[in-house]
């Protein structure tokens, strides 16, 4: 899955928290803490993906050959982002002023909840490292067809592959959803 399938998961995840998460966890929110819970819970959606550029960077190449493996760095682990989640709502009861522990709580959960929604979502065909540390092997519902790297358009290559994929229509589908909630 790319960008927009990832932010769109991330924007429904955010929107799922904050109908959930202030009224069960009897939390207080201003107007603005909501605008930018969604702001920060829409790009935590994509979040784990910050691990492609440290592919690039290694590889030394912006041809999608930079994104092979970048699945496997800590940030595309569940634990990392569960860990950090908990972290966060744990300690929001430090910060004193009033409504701000409520915003780092939801901020907390968001940290954890919107990254699985692209774990998720890498999960139907790319495969996420659900039990990193003890193994870096990857899980995923199907398995990705090889990119040909050698062809003289790679991105070209990649992105007509990827139009052919039924995750292509499941990403459409979660852009659809986010855009309906949004406007409703």
């Amino acid at each position: 899955m790319v960008l927009p399938g990832h932010l769109a998961a991330g924007y429904l995840t955010t929107y799922g928290v904050l109908k959930l998460a202030p009224s069960y966890l009897s939390l207080s929110l201003s107007s603005v803490q909501i605008f930018w819970l969604f702001i920060i819970g829409t790009l935590l959606g994509d979040a784990p993906d910050i691990d492609a550029v440290f592919g690039i960077l290694k590889s030394r190449s912006l041809s999608p050959k930079g994104l092979d493996g970048h699945r496997k760095y800590p940030t595309h682990a569940p634990v990392v982002w569960l860990a950090a989640g908990l972290v966060v709502f744990f300690t929001a009861r430090c910060f004193g002023t009033i409504g701000v522990p409520a915003f780092f709580q939801v901020l907390g959960l968001l940290m954890w909840l919107c990254p699985w929604s692209h774990f998720l979502c890498d999960s139907v065909e790319n495969g996420v490292m659900w039990l990193w540390p003890l193994t870096t092997q990857q899980f995923a519902l199907t398995q990705e067809g090889e990119i040909n790297n050698d062809h003289p358009h790679t991105w070209l290559n990649l992105f007509s592959k990827y139009f052919k994929s039924p995750v292509a229509w499941l990403e459409a589908l979660l852009v659809v959803i986010a855009l309906v909630v949004f406007f409703k």
